[in-house]
């Protein structure tokens, strides 16, 4: 293999280091945790944040991951085949329920947030297109974890599950017993272990007995009821079959493929 450009590579590891904390580092901070000299890293950043991909806070002094960033992921996601007949699905859910649907990838131990369609009256939500959010808080994350074991789960998360709000599961064993659930009811749930006041529910998307990705519905609770629920169930039911037929005869195992 050809020598890699090092100045390429270091974009790249900033920007991967800065995507997983949502705070965000300071100059300094980066600096000691990749090595890299402040007189080097000083104008990689300043560059990175004129043209967006960060943004700088003058209070903080920390850089984050900003609209740049998401811009090219959403340019990705509408150049992708799989990506845009999803995103067509979850446009007909949010047009039958008016709640907010969102599509996840998992990436190690957290939901990576692809694509989101927003209802009418959306709620404010912790999460965004770009966004990582832990895997064990969500609806989304237990469905991309469906077909993992114990003993994998126990990889997944080699230390202490994160806890996001009282209800959050904490435990290895509380997370698999919830996820193994899906065997029999085909989706995932979660109320208030992520968010205060808003439960979801969540169905993944199979190929070749792998989850290549999840896709979600977000309820605040002022508006759920038995019967709204059910028909998410159906809605996100439906849109699971039609995209698992989609991909059916491709010979893909990401749906960025």
């Amino acid at each position: 293999m050809k020598a890699l450009h090092s100045t390429t590579s270091r974009i790249i590891n900033i920007l991967e280091l800065i995507s997983n904390n949502k705070e965000g580092y300071t100059l300094t901070e980066v600096s000691k945790l990749l090595e890299i000299p402040k007189t080097s890293l000083s104008p990689i950043l300043k560059t990175l944040a004129y043209y967006n991909y960060l943004a700088y806070n003058e209070i903080t002094l920390k850089y984050s991951i900003y609209i740049g960033i998401l811009s090219v992921s959403s340019s990705v996601n509408k150049n992708n085949a799989i990506v845009k007949f999803i995103k067509e699905e979850m446009n007909k859910i949010v047009g039958s329920c008016n709640e907010i649907c969102q599509l996840g990838v998992l990436d190690k131990d957290e939901v990576l947030y692809v694509e989101k369609v927003n209802a009418s009256n959306p709620i404010q939500l912790a999460t965004s297109v770009g966004v990582q959010f832990p895997a064990n808080c969500s609806a989304l994350g237990k469905a991309l974890l469906y077909k993992h074991s114990f003993k994998e789960l126990k990889n997944v998360f080699p230390g202490e599950l994160e806890r996001r709000t009282e209800n959050t599961i904490t435990s290895i064993k509380d997370l698999y017993e919830d996820i193994i659930k899906i065997d029999q009811n085909g989706y995932a749930t979660e109320k208030e272990e992520g968010m205060k006041e808003v439960e979801c529910i969540a169905v993944p998307i199979i190929k070749d007995n792998l989850v290549l990705a999840a896709i979600s519905v977000s309820i605040p609770l002022f508006r759920s009821s038995q019967k709204k629920k059910d028909k998410v169930i159906d809605l996100l039911t439906e849109s699971r079959k039609k995209v698992e037929k989609y991909i059916s005869n491709m010979n893909v195992k990401s749906i960025f493929d």
